[in-house]
């Protein structure tokens, strides 16, 4: 007589060890609300925008409970279309994004462009400190061979943004 199992069974088993396997490894939560998006703008504050930045921050719609970050997208340019007659003026730009929980700086990031437009992209993260409350963006420009650590630049004011 043969033993094989009748359909019943076969599907008690199924949901039997659907279930067993949901418990056994629980599934990470998410949170979930619409992405927030802000667009930022920074320059370097000289007659002809010789540096500057702009594009979005977004706090991502789907995240870690309690662990919100910031994403950065955009272009940092050196060079300007108001001063064509500036080509290779012998410095380059940084646009420099900071990230604040509270007072306290949790995270930075930087974009470079030298005699032309470059992309950024960067995650801000806040850790353990909570979440990344304010983004300061600012754009200097350095001299090449230089750097914010070596030489003085020209820098514009910092802008202040709340994603």
């Amino acid at each position: 007589m043969s033993r094989t199992p009748t359909r019943s069974a076969l599907r008690a088993a199924t949901v039997a060890a659907v279930a067993l396997g949901t418990l056994a490894v629980p599934a990470t939560a998410l949170a979930e609300h619409p992405d927030h998006l802000v667009d930022f703008a920074a320059d370097t504050g000289d007659g002809c925008l010789m540096g500057s930045t702009g594009g979005t921050l977004t706090r991502p719609a789907r995240h870690e409970p309690g662990r919100l970050v910031v994403e950065v997208t955009g272009t940092v340019t050196d060079g300007s279309p108001f001063c064509e007659f500036v080509r290779d003026d012998e410095m380059y730009a940084v646009a420099s994004f900071a990230a604040y929980t509270g007072d306290r700086l949790v995270d930075q990031a930087a974009a470079y462009a030298d005699n032309g437009t470059e992309p950024v992209a960067a995650t801000l993260v806040a850790a353990d400190d909570g979440p990344v409350e304010r983004v300061v963006v600012q754009v200097c420009r350095y001299l090449v061979g230089s750097g914010p650590a070596t030489a003085p630049g020209t820098c514009g004011e910092p802008r202040t943004y709340r994603p």
